[in-house]
């Protein structure tokens, strides 16, 4: 077994902050970090990068998740992808109304028929599958050597209907 010393890298976005919402961002995004690391102190890169975006995704702090930007009809849409480097597969969603885009896109990658799934598409795979603007991320190399990545994005302010 390869030990390497586990790492993991998370960001917020890089939007206009005020100081008020700077301050809330970044005990978030510790708090997202603390939740990733341990992850990843009990396994893998993957599940880690997961742990991390998903957190950021319920705090509401940023435009994914809970804190996603509305599109021209006034909806969310939100779009997430994961990577595991260890096997070299992908999975995402695009134009989703999901709590958690990021866990939906792990759903995908574990089901390993498709790399994409947008919308409707994803919740009929999702059903016959089920797995026990702005953006953030989250990268992780851990102890046996594997990288893996997580992203999640509400989208761009009344950006057109799937987009």
């Amino acid at each position: 077994m390869k030990y390497t010393r586990p790492v993991i890298l998370i960001h917020g976005g890089a939007g206009d902050w005020t100081s008020r919402d700077s301050d809330t961002a970044l005990r978030e995004l510790s708090n997202a970090l603390d939740r990733g690391f341990e992850q990843l102190t009990k396994g893998s890169s993957l599940e880690a990068v997961v742990e991390a975006v998903a957190y950021m995704e319920d705090s509401g702090a940023f435009d994914a998740g809970r804190g996603s930007v509305l599109n021209a009809k006034g909806e969310v849409e939100m779009d997430a992808g994961v990577m595991s480097g260890k096997d070299l597969r992908v999975g995402a969603v695009a134009a989703v109304k999901a709590r958690n885009p990021v866990k939906e896109a792990l759903k995908v990658l574990r089901d390993g028929r498709h790399v994409l799934m947008v919308g409707g598409g994803r919740e009929e795979m999702i059903n016959q599958t089920e797995v026990s603007g702005d953006t953030v991320g989250a990268v992780a190399l851990d102890m046996e050597g594997s990288l893996a990545a997580a992203t999640s994005t509400g989208g761009y302010g009344e950006s057109c209907l799937g987009g």
